[in-house]
């Protein structure tokens, strides 16, 4: 496992390969949607309990404001904005075709993005300017800095849905409306253990590496530990953990070495674990690294200074197991935020709102309570990634939790991006 430098010319047939693919997915038809027709129809459980009224053709129709809150300037504005820009995508698929069915009655989606400025003590107001304008279902990109809004958002009565779970101690059967398209800590650990052991069947031991928050301990023992085990992997017992604002990597990857593990595993932004991935190459260390979330591989590789033997569990906008769906959309934000763009789309807040939108219509109503009642009421439902698994019994205290199948892409040392498909999962 030597870390190989990709190369310029590489990188460059890498990305027209994988946009070539993500552009040609969007075909007419087939379990994402396609053509003019993109509301997929939903997975075999939530099709059961839909309501059989159909839209009337000849009816307006309505418009229905969803929030979300994001972050467009500060230090977290690149990655919001893209999910911002996802969504200006898809909802304009949907609101082309004519809007989305529920009840009855054929709804235009209109996002109203609210700006915390990556700041937490601003995420109150936030969230107070959307309820101000009567919006009642909001899209979250990420919980770490929005941990205090417990009780707000039960004071306002929003449903909303986060895309990336990551504070294990923020959930509980006291935030009813709080709903999760994706399980974040609580499966994505399991899903890059799972890619480590597929990828690398040599690798025994693993070493959590994060940034200092103060549940990391808890993190090690009771969301790595149990599925390295059933895979035969062993953990080192003590994290090696740094401080948040540090940037003194080499130091880091010292401290991760000095473990003896052959692979470390962590959940945080590119910049902190790219730059330990560099460190440990500089070290001569093979260490494997597994960024246990969905970012993007390519990107990965390329801050790590062309690293290789790397780990995430995002997937490839060219992977053929990606579904229609998720071609459609990838192939149409090219067009119009451009080929490089498209190279990172996750599709993360698509699905939530992809999520939300089918729950409105198994509900037949865009009433809070009826759409959270039909949430809990479902085993299964479609995602942008194929059927995921609704749990979240013992986490949230009901059905609340979606497993949207975290990818399973490895970078192995000829610095050709490889998808092993999505790891099966559930939030307990």
């Amino acid at each position: 496992m030597k870390a190989k430098k990709i190369t310029i010319i590489i990188l460059a047939l890498v990305l027209v390969f994988a946009f070539a693919a993500c552009g040609g997915g969007g075909d007419g038809g087939g379990d994402g949607g396609g053509g003019a027709d993109t509301q997929a129809p939903p997975a075999a459980e939530p099709e059961k309990d839909a309501p059989a009224t159909e839209a009337d053709p000849s009816a307006e129709p309505e418009t229905i404001k969803i929030g979300h809150l994001v972050c467009q300037s500060g230090w977290f504005a690149p990655i919001d904005v893209a999910n911002i820009d996802e969504l200006v995508t898809y909802t304009g698929m949907i609101n082309d075709a004519g809007g989305w069915d529920i009840g009855g009655q054929k709804y235009l989606v209109e996002m109203v993005d609210s700006d915390f400025q990556s700041d937490p003590s601003q995420a109150r107001a936030a969230v107070e300017y959307l309820a101000d304008q009567g919006i009642k279902f909001v899209l979250v990109s990420t919980d770490f800095m929005t941990v205090g809004l417990g009780e707000l958002w039960e004071e306002l009565g929003i449903m909303h849905i986060n895309q990336m779970p990551s504070e294990p101690t923020y959930t509980g059967p006291q935030f009813p409306h709080m709903f999760w398209s994706r399980g974040g800590v609580f499966d994505g650990y399991d899903a890059g253990l799972q890619a480590l052991h597929e990828a690398y069947p040599d690798a025994k031991t693993v070493v959590y590496v994060q940034e200092d928050n103060g549940v990391n301990q808890l993190l090690n023992d009771e969301f790595i530990a149990p599925p390295a085990e059933k895979l035969g992997l062993s953990v080192v017992p003590t994290p090696v953990m740094f401080p948040n604002d540090s940037t003194d990597y080499a130091a880091v990857a010292l401290a991760a070495q000095k473990t003896g593990a052959d692979a470390f595993i962590a959940m945080g932004g590119l910049p902190s674990n790219a730059g330990i991935a560099k460190e440990l190459r500089t070290l001569g260390s093979d260490m494997v690294g597994v960024l246990a979330n969905p970012q993007n591989i390519v990107a990965f590789s390329m801050i790590a200074g062309g690293a290789t033997d790397l780990i995430t569990c995002g997937t490839l906008a060219g992977a053929d197991q990606n579904t229609p769906l998720f071609k459609e959309i990838c192939g149409n934000y090219a067009e119009q935020f451009g080929d490089e763009s498209a190279q990172s789309f996750t599709a993360n807040s698509c699905n939530s709102l992809y999520i939300l939108l089918q729950m409105m219509s198994i509900a037949g109503t865009t009433d809070v309570d009826s759409v959270m009642a039909a949430w809990e009421s479902q085993d299964t439902v479609d995602t942008m990634y194929g059927t995921g698994k609704v749990g979240g019994e013992q986490t949230m205290g009901s059905k609340r939790a979606v497993a949207s199948h975290p990818g399973k892409c490895v970078m192995k040392e000829d610095g050709i991006p490889v998808f092993l498909g999505f790891a099966d999962t559930i939030v307990p």
